[in-house]
């Protein structure tokens, strides 16, 4: 069987376009309820077209979470999820952010800071999770809450600007992310292709003393230090670490979003 595929995913995001080239089957799919696996859909839609076995879909921990929120209420949609996690289960922490701004949206604030601090218990050192729980708390009136949340999510990425201009705009003192000045030959060592999978590379270059990202399919954008192989984005809330292997090469970036460290290996 010969197969010809695409794929692509950002920001909680993902498709896949995969040819079946001797029957000219064509399976599409597109997913916007976090990274799941498609290739995994795709081998089970392959199996059925083909008449082989196949397991079906287990139901996602995170429609669990909602219906029995819809019929039952937060409080036993908490414990539910809250047993889930003591088993070691979790929602996304991107799917879950995105069911706690619905409610945001709403202006049902309460479940909305009950599903945010739920995503804070299940991933603790993301910093994402807590400056979206910060800003349901303000949203709610709770300004003590918000600051604490805010200031350990900046603790944990110095470069949250959202979260140092939030704390700004409540009259806290924080400072901006530093940018360092770093040697141009350093860069040379760092340009090259990084792969996260084989359809999104990381394209690293230097430009007039300056150091560049390009992603697949999205515009090429600088990139600011804040130490030789710590870089940040202005374009975006992100950043991204090189890392070394033992005899002291560049072997991989890691790029830090939305609350995950995805790493990719450079190639080239």
């Amino acid at each position: 069987m010969n197969i010809i595929e695409h794929g692509g995913s950002i920001n909680g995001f993902n498709s896949l376009v995969l040819r079946i080239t001797n029957s000219k089957d064509l399976i599409v799919l597109l997913n916007n309820t976090g990274n799941t696996s498609l290739n995994e859909i795709s081998d089970e839609i392959i199996d059925i077209l083909y008449e082989q076995p196949y397991d079906m879909p287990e139901k996602p921990l995170l429609q669990s979470f909602t219906e029995i929120m819809n019929e039952k209420g937060i409080d036993a949609a908490n414990d539910f999820y809250n047993k889930k996690i003591e088993e070691g289960e979790k929602i996304p922490e991107g799917s879950m952010n995105m069911l706690g701004y619905s409610y945001l949206g709403k202006k049902q604030y309460k479940d909305a800071i009950d599903i945010f601090k739920l995503n804070v218990k299940a991933y603790p050192q993301s910093y994402n999770v807590y400056d979206s729980y910060a800003e349901a708390l303000m949203m709610n009136g709770d300004k003590g809450d918000a600051i604490t949340n805010y200031i350990k999510s900046v603790e944990l990425n110095p470069n949250n600007n959202n979260g140092i201009k939030k704390l700004q705009e409540l009259g806290v003192e924080i400072s901006l992310p530093v940018e360092v000045k770093v040697d141009p030959e350093v860069y040379d060592l760092l340009a090259g292709k990084y792969e996260l999978n084989p359809q999104f590379i990381f394209t690293i270059t230097k430009e007039d003393d300056k150091i560049f990202v390009h992603a697949t399919g999205q515009q090429k954008v600088e990139i600011y230090p804040t130490s030789e192989l710590e870089y940040y984005l202005k374009v975006v809330n992100a950043q991204i670490t090189f890392a070394k292997d033992e005899n002291g090469k560049i072997e991989k970036l890691i790029l830090h979003q939305n609350g995950q460290n995805m790493p990719a290996k450079k190639i080239e």
